[in-house]
This record gives C-alpha cells, sequence and structure tokens, in this order.
C-alpha cells in the first residue's frame, strides 16, 4: 500500500444536530436527582397503604430514604445550600 488515499475517497462533515436535540450546557447552580416511590404494604384492616420513597442525588450518589416529602425536600434543599443555591426568588 502506498499510502494514499483513493481518487473516490472525499472527507465529509456529518450534519449538525438540530439545535432543541442538544442537551443544555452545565449550570453551576443545577442539580439532578432521581425520584423514586412505591407501595410498601398495605393494612388489610383500614385498607390504607404505605409509600415510601428514596431520592439519589446524581453527582455525588447519596441516597435517602423517606417516608413523607419533607424529608425528601429536606434533602433537595441541603444539596442546594452546600452548592450555595438559595432557591426561588
Amino acid at each position: 500500500m502506498t499510502g494514499r488515499r483513493p481518487t473516490s475517497w472525499k472527507a465529509h462533515r456529518l450534519p449538525e444536530p438540530a439545535t432543541e436535540n442538544r442537551p443544555d450546557p452545565p449550570q453551576p447552580d443545577t442539580h439532578s436527582f432521581v425520584l423514586r416511590v412505591w407501595i410498601e404494604e398495605k393494612c388489610d384492616t383500614s385498607g390504607e397503604v404505605r409509600w415510601r420513597g428514596s431520592i439519589t442525588h446524581v453527582p455525588s450518589g447519596r441516597t435517602r430514604y423517606f417516608e413523607d416529602l419533607a424529608d425528601m425536600c429536606a434533602f433537595v434543599a441541603a444539596h442546594m445550600e452546600a452548592s450555595g443555591s438559595e432557591g426561588p426568588r
């Protein structure tokens, strides 16, 4: 092989993806969380169900399990405060 390209070879540039398909650029005060909610048990006598949940802070991998939304909100707030985010204004 001589190391030369065949004469029929042309360089092709791939088309740019549409702007709406591009992910948002990283923002310093933005956090990602994964929230899971499930029914853990059902009380046969009252018919009430207990729900549980877990929330994971994606960048750190920290997970908290909770039984009410206040615990979940506290977990999110703690991560936002730690990064210097004060929340909505």
